[in-house]
């Protein structure tokens, strides 16, 4: 387990939604533009052959609180 925490800002449940790219009302995937965790989440399922992205990573954020990411990685490929 990786955990990753801050202070910061926060954010709300659907801008965690867009970062790992996952649209829970409609089911589908969101496409982002450029690098960034979407494509970091995506590779690393293809590496250890996860196929649920909440397997792989949850993050828990409150507005004005800070954001709390945690990486659940297996042991072995």
């Amino acid at each position: 387990k990786i955990i990753i925490f801050d202070n910061g800002s926060g954010m709300t449940q659907e801008q965690v939604e867009k970062i790992i790219g996952f649209d829970e009302k409609s089911g589908q995937e969101k496409h982002l533009t450029g690098i960034g965790v979407y494509n970091v989440v995506q590779r690393l399922k293809l590496l250890f052959h996860i196929t649920e992205t909440s397997d792989l990573i949850q993050i828990e954020s409150e507005i004005d609180m800070g954001t709390k990411v945690t990486l659940v990685l297996p042991k072995s490929i």
